[in-house]
């Protein structure tokens, strides 16, 4: 059961929300910890804050993931229509070619990665320094990529509900997003969510096979 780290976790979690912070407690979803989910979901509704597994992005046991997680540990993790965001329910999928290099990138132009020296690189997987940001988007310089979805023709920065999880903080106003669900329904999906997996998706491997990607980088 969670102990004394967890209850003053929850203490500061509590006195950050309370000012008016937006907060979630992000869970990475390792092989080796997905036993815990369950346990970690019951403890933090019990104590009103929000906990959200994510799938994890690399490889254990010589098996790369989130495209190993089998289907019943998609489940846990929540990686199923109506339970987490398009963008975490296509992640198995858009995994499989990780490959990304020569393939126009936005990291570095409209997101960036501060290095614990305090420098400023294009993600996590470019160990490159930067001067400044860059003036638009370049091609990917890395082989084997985990960043998810920021690429210049296919990427999540660019969708109107990921715009509103950061709108409201900066003084936006949030887009209307309720006519979204209607509109998914008239070309035959059940809703908004499941349009966006079911077409990234397809997008995607359209994207791949554009630049002749195999499944995984070599």
């Amino acid at each position: 059961m969670p102990g004394a780290g967890l209850d003053r976790y929850v203490k500061y979690a509590r006195h950050l929300m309370a000012a008016g912070c937006e907060f979630s407690s992000m869970f990475i979803a390792h092989p080796t910890r997905l036993s815990r989910i369950p346990e970690y979901k019951h403890f933090f509704a019990g104590q009103g804050v929000p906990f959200i597994p994510v799938p994890f992005i690399g490889e254990y046991e010589g098996r790369t993931y989130p495209h190993s997680f089998t289907e019943e540990e998609k489940q846990l993790i929540g990686l199923v229509e109506g339970e987490a965001r398009w963008y975490l329910q296509i992640q198995p999928h858009v995994n499989r070619i990780r490959n990304f290099r020569g393939i126009p990138c936005l990291a570095g132009f409209r997101s960036l990665t501060v290095a614990r020296d305090g420098g400023i690189r294009r993600c996590v997987y470019d160990a490159r320094k930067l001067e400044r940001p860059l003036s638009e988007a370049t091609p990917c310089q890395v082989k084997t990529c985990g960043c998810g979805l920021v690429l210049r023709d296919l990427n999540q920065l660019s969708t109107p509900d990921f715009y509103n999880l950061f709108a409201q903080s900066v003084g936006l106003e949030p887009v209307d997003l309720g006519w979204m669900d209607d509109e998914a329904r008239a070309y035959g999906y059940k809703s908004f969510s499941e349009g966006m997996v079911v077409e990234y998706k397809r997008m995607y491997d359209e994207l791949m096979r554009a630049y002749g990607k195999d499944d995984y980088a070599e």
